[in-house]
């Protein structure tokens, strides 16, 4: 498969046969459509199919073992297929194409694997026949020729050759990821979503527990539940409460400092938890090389086996270099840190904002290369520039590095959550039981003086809350799906959290 500089990505095949102890080219050709180098194998067995003379046994290899087992399913056997495994197979109306071809022949065709790029003549004459293929002519498909098929389903013009429910969820993921990202709530809290590890920021929210997992608990739950909360910023602070509940919540003052507005913004930042802060961000950092050794040990171990493997089978050894891991000193991991995150200087109170690694690195001044808060890292938000900078600092690889800073953003992430927000929530309690606010009066409907009704939440708590998005769905789903349509062609990658079926429990109902 190649792209040829253009808009369209193209996968060439070719057809050679055996003359004597020749080998001769049949058929070039190459394909469009879904960027998949099998396509470029069916092509290139319905040309040989066409190529081999009437009612004469003819043996074709070929060096992709899902086409010859399905050449043995849909082909050899359809006669025994239903109509569900005729359509739901990949690359069906083709499939279908290569059932007639097979038909006309007089069903005399064979054909069998053979091991891909293993210094086979054959196989090599066919690998410099597709490259050939390259130049020549597209070849399409004309469905109308296809009886067995009754179904051609397309998306947005483009024929959907993989199997249709396979697309069609992941085009429901990628529509609501765009809505998602599009959300107020999503823009004020994670304006930085397209530079965030959300692979690894996934891990953190679920505690290493997917929702596909089998098992679960009231623990993972809540805090679940809370680290989804403090995503969006929906943490129910005094700010909150009192838009909520104004009846019942008088004031929305920090109950530990005493002086400021308790907000989301707040909640991270005041001053009276700073010593607490610096220890959190202490311990997180004294431990990253020791997470380092760890993985740097399992990843060596890891590689002498292969290595090891190897040698007593005669192969050659693993691409893979030799992982290697250089521990620095807490100070060097401070200063980078502090020039890449705002906030941190304030914790540490040293006045050293990192000016020293950027002179060393050659940068610009740190108040243009911050693109990080503290708020982040408490919202367990993982960095992608994060893996490469500290690939870099530890001169290790790209997979222990970016262990290195989910550990790292786990540890800090939970620190906020045990020694911030729950010993924050212990003293508004103890404030609440003081001023008569239960449990049961928080659920006691129309109380909240307007009008003796309770509105819908999103009405009073601003929009900061609200998950109604910027741009509406109608000028959303067409970029979406314009989205999905680049990407089943080979024209672009989709982001992580667009590839995720299961994003849906990242969104909230809007009951407004």
């Amino acid at each position: 498969m190649r792209d040829v500089g253009k808009e369209d990505v193209s996968m060439a095949f070719g057809v050679v046969y055996q003359d004597a102890e020749a080998l001769r080219t049949a058929i070039t050709g190459r394909v469009s459509g879904y960027a998949s180098s099998t396509k470029a194998e069916l092509a290139g067995l319905l040309a040989a199919i066409m190529a081999s003379p009437r009612d004469t046994p003819t043996t074709i290899r070929i060096d992709n073992l899902a086409v010859v087992s399905q050449f043995k399913t849909l082909v050899q056997g359809r006669q025994d297929c239903t109509e569900r495994q005729r359509l739901r197979s990949p690359y069906s109306a083709w499939w279908a194409a290569v059932y007639n071809a097979y038909s006309h022949q007089g069903k005399k065709v064979n054909v069998e694997w053979v091991k891909g790029h293993a210094s086979s003549q054959g196989n090599i004459a066919a690998d410099n026949a597709a490259t050939l293929g390259h130049n020549s002519g597209l070849w399409e498909l004309k469905d109308s020729e296809h009886n067995d098929i009754k179904c051609h389903a397309r998306l947005k013009d483009e024929t959907v050759e993989d199997d249709l429910r396979r697309v069609l969820k992941r085009q429901s993921a990628v529509r609501i990821n765009a809505q998602w990202s599009e959300q107020n709530r999503t823009k004020e809290n994670i304006s930085n979503w397209k530079a965030i590890d959300w692979r690894a920021t996934l891990h953190i929210i679920h505690n290493g527990n997917s929702p596909r997992g089998l098992f679960t608990s009231p623990a993972d739950c809540k805090k679940r539940a809370h680290r989804i909360k403090k995503l969006h910023g929906m943490l129910p602070t005094l700010s909150y409460m009192k838009q909520w509940r104004p009846d019942l919540y008088p004031t929305d003052t920090c109950r530990t400092c005493q002086e400021e507005q308790e907000d989301t913004r707040h909640l991270w930042n005041c001053f009276n938890t700073m010593e607490k802060q610096l220890e959190g961000w202490t311990d997180a950092i004294a431990a990253t090389n020791r997470d380092g050794k760890r993985a740097h040990a399992k990843a060596h171990k890891q590689w002498l086996k292969a290595a090891k493997e190897a040698r007593e089978l005669g192969r050659p050894a693993p691409n893979q270099k030799e992982p290697t891991f250089t521990p620095q000193k807490e100070d060097i991991i401070w200063t980078v840190l502090k020039a890449r995150i705002k906030g941190l200087t304030g914790i540490c109170r040293d006045g050293n904002n990192g000016e020293d690694w950027f002179d060393r690195l050659g940068e610009e001044e740190p108040e243009k290369q911050w693109k990080w808060k503290t708020q982040d890292f408490y919202q367990g938000l993982t960095p992608k520039s994060f893996t490469e900078e500290w690939k870099t600092i530890f001169k290790t690889t790209a997979t222990i590095a970016r262990y290195m800073v989910g550990r790292f953003v786990n540890a800090i992430e939970e620190f906020g959550r045990t020694e911030i927000w729950n010993k924050r929530c212990k003293v508004t309690i103890e404030w609440e039981r003081e001023n008569g606010i239960t449990s049961m009066s928080k659920r006691v409907r129309g109380r909240n003086c307007i009008g003796n009704h309770r509105p819908s939440r999103s009405v009073s708590i601003g929009s900061t809350f609200r998950q109604r998005p910027v741009m509406g769905v109608k000028d959303i789903r067409p970029e979406a799906d314009d989205r999905i349509v680049r990407s089943y062609l080979g024209q672009l990658n989709l982001d992580a959290m667009e590839r995720l079926d299961s994003i849906k429990f990242l969104m909230i109902e809007d009951r407004g």
